[in-house]
């Protein structure tokens, strides 16, 4: 495995990016929803705090899902091919980080 990211974490990060989108949408929606239920039981509610721990963790799922699009449905850089040189002795071409000649064996001065 010579990439930092494997195409399996560009899979799991497109599976997962629409379903934190879900999950804030499920938070921002969660405050409405205790609030209808709570006033259907008879119940009082600390409605600041849970808009504001709603609010929290929905704006944490809309930027989790932002940055996971953002890995997701971008392409991984293209690996440049290593440039090669000819031999000074036998004209052979190699990587240009050799030290010696693969087809010679003679070392390289530089």
């Amino acid at each position: 495995m010579t990439e930092r990211f494997p195409e399996a974490a560009r899979v799991a990060a497109r599976f997962a990016s629409p379903l934190c989108l879900w999950m804030a949408l499920g938070w921002f929606a969660y405050p409405t929803m205790v609030q209808l239920l709570g006033a259907a039981a008879g119940e009082s509610i600390n409605f600041a705090e849970l808009v504001t721990f709603s609010l929290v963790a929905g704006v944490t799922f809309v930027v989790l899902a932002a940055v996971l699009g953002a890995f997701a449905f971008t392409e991984a850089p293209a690996r440049q091919p290593p440039q090669k040189i000819a031999c000074m002795h036998c004209g052979a071409q190699m990587p240009e980080e050799s030290r010696a000649c693969p087809h010679c064996r003679k070392d390289i001065p530089w």
